[in-house]
């Protein structure tokens, strides 16, 4: 009897630990990815760099030094025109370099590769990004302005492509290796 009570309390209380099919490291497939949403539109003209699509818009000077932002996981945005050809971003956080790419459109005109190197994870991510041009930018402003639909993203790391979903009660928690939350399992929205 005291071994069938046993395993009566162990098949009933495990349900109550149990984890979910969540639980557990998930990688991104990044040659799966499929991107959505309307192209980046962007604009050099004029000794300025206009991020028409950015919310909030981006209005800064391309002379390379730090100028402030708003509304971003950055603070300042360095703009740096290398030549008709490519452009350099370089994104800090209280004065930390936290995001740097290198934006260079092909000889022809219809693509753009953006190599990046993202500090604000745990694990410094570096990799390429692949765009193709959906419009040309107006007349006389560098070969970089206009619309780009982004097609492809790859890592050279396994940093930034890994989620950690661990059941709580109630819940779950959610981390990417440089953030993490819990939610609620409630159908609601949480900030």
């Amino acid at each position: 009897m005291p071994n069938r009570l046993a395993v009566l309390l162990l098949l009933t209380t495990s349900p109550l630990v149990a984890q979910t099919r969540f639980d557990g490291t998930w990688q991104m497939q990044m040659d799966t990815l499929q991107f959505s949403g309307a192209p980046e539109d962007y604009v050099f003209d004029q000794g300025m760099y206009h991020c028409v699509s950015c919310v909030p818009r981006v209005d800064v000077k391309t002379d390379g030094t730090d100028q402030k932002v708003t509304g971003y996981s950055y603070d300042t945005l360095a703009v740096r025109i290398l030549d008709d050809y490519s452009i350099k971003f370089t994104m800090k956080k209280a004065g930390k370099t936290t995001f740097e790419c290198v934006e260079t459109v092909s000889p022809d005109g219809k693509s753009m590769t953006e190599t990046f190197t993202n500090t604000m994870e745990a694990e410094t991510v570096t990799g390429k990004a692949g765009f193709t041009r959906v419009a040309k930018g107006r007349p006389g402003s560098h070969e970089l302005s206009g619309q780009w639909r982004m097609d492809t993203v790859r890592n050279d790391t396994r940093a930034g492509t890994l989620t950690i979903y661990q059941s709580i009660p109630g819940g779950m928690k959610i981390s990417d290796g440089s953030e993490s939350y819990e939610a609620p399992l409630d159908g609601k929205d949480h900030p």
